[in-house]
């Protein structure tokens, strides 16, 4: 059976559609079929129309039992660009040989497909390829995987890793992914502090960081010395627990006793409205249709802002028998944009390079090094950065 296809489930959405553009931009895209995925097939028609019949579409609603799939054999890696519920498709991956990439945020998810490594599903005996299980793969988590495990590198041991990132309300965002971020915002979820497993809550524990990349020049440090607390307040954001996967999967793959991630909004009034209505008890309410319809709504009405996004990641441990402090902090534009890059990266990497891929389920760090993708993913995202000597 020739594997000559590449499936993107959801790839009419944002993510999704930059994905695609990428790789039919890529050396892979003479050698692959890419199909558009996903359970709207005249969203996956036009989209396949938009792109001038490069791809081709395929109506598959993932949630639906595997006995109502349409046939996938022909798949050669599925990149999945929504959220799952069921661990279903991968484990059928696992047996099919099919490799997969997902870039989901949900911890929840990511924790129960540790199950299935503990399964260790065997290939079926016709299947020639042990595939490749690729999760975190995108911003967060993602980039900040990659990021807290170059800081970690840097240290002999790393006693505390802190992820702040800040997210610019200017981009537009499909539906998916602004229902996502409200689903978290009431979550109670659990993180490991000192060692032990501790249940918090989204959007609170607040800090002040500095998000911005240092500038070292000589007028940046005098402007830096006449800085009022209004440029202060453009360059630190508060930022507040949020359930990001990758402070659950750092814990373990890095094995470090204490990680958090936080997450804030360059309009500062909306990140304190947010933190505000978490302390009155407001997202409890959110059981109630009306309430969530109703924060469903005011975060798609705004836009005003950029599309900047920032990752500040802080590690704190012990370097050559003495305390040692180290921090990165990168600065980009699109966080969608963001996504699908590293996402694709990953993907040709994958294809291009299966033999050296470790197999089973794995997360991107533990496969990508910083050193290996940064000059790709500079080239592609343009960012700045400070912290990793650039």
């Amino acid at each position: 059976m020739i594997r000559n296809q590449i499936i993107i489930v959801g790839g009419y959405g944002t993510v999704g559609q930059r994905i695609c553009r990428r790789l039919l931009q890529s050396d892979i895209d003479m050698s692959y079929e890419i199909v558009i995925a996903g359970r709207n097939e005249a969203a996956a028609h036009a989209c396949r129309a938009s792109m001038e019949g490069r791809v081709q579409s395929l109506q598959w609603d993932v949630m639906t039992s595997s006995e109502q799939w349409p046939d996938v054999s022909a798949a050669r890696l599925i990149i999945m660009c929504l959220d799952l519920t069921e661990t279903t498709l991968i484990a059928y991956c696992l047996e099919q040989g099919i490799d997969y990439i997902d870039i989901t945020a949900n911890g929840e998810f990511l924790q129960r497909l540790e199950q299935l490594k503990r399964d260790v599903l065997v290939p079926s005996s016709t299947v020639q390829h042990t595939p490749t299980i690729l999760l975190s793969v995108g911003l967060a988590p993602g980039l900040t995987n990659l990021l807290a495990a170059e800081l970690c590198r840097r240290l002999d041991d790393t006693e505390q890793l802190d992820i702040s990132i800040m997210l610019g309300l200017g981009e537009r965002h499909g539906q998916a992914a602004i229902r996502w971020t409200v689903d978290q915002l009431a979550m109670k979820f659990t993180i490991m502090e000192k060692g032990k497993l501790v249940d918090v809550y989204s959007l609170t524990d607040g800090r002040l960081v500095s998000m911005q990349c240092d500038d070292h020049s000589e007028r940046a440090t005098e402007s830096r010395r006449k800085s009022s607390s209004k440029t202060r307040s453009r360059t630190h954001k508060h930022v507040y627990r949020f359930p990001f996967s990758d402070q659950q999967t750092l814990a373990h793959t890095l094995a470090v006793p204490s990680v958090s991630t936080r997450l804030g909004f360059d309009s500062v009034a909306l990140t304190r409205l947010l933190a505000m209505m978490q302390r009155l008890g407001i997202f409890r309410l959110m059981h109630l249709s009306f309430v969530k319809k109703a924060i469903i709504a005011l975060f798609g009405s705004i836009h005003a802002g950029s599309d900047q996004y920032a990752i500040r990641i802080d590690a704190s441990g012990v370097r050559r028998d003495e305390p040692a402090q180290l921090y990165c902090v990168l600065n980009g534009h699109s966080q969608s944009t963001a996504t699908a890059e590293i996402a694709a990266l990953s993907a040709e990497r994958l294809l291009q390079h299966s033999s050296d891929a470790p197999h089973g389920i794995l997360h991107i760090e533990e496969w990508l090094g910083w050193d290996t993708v940064k000059a790709d993913l500079k080239e592609r995202l343009a960012f700045q950065m400070s912290g990793l000597d650039g």
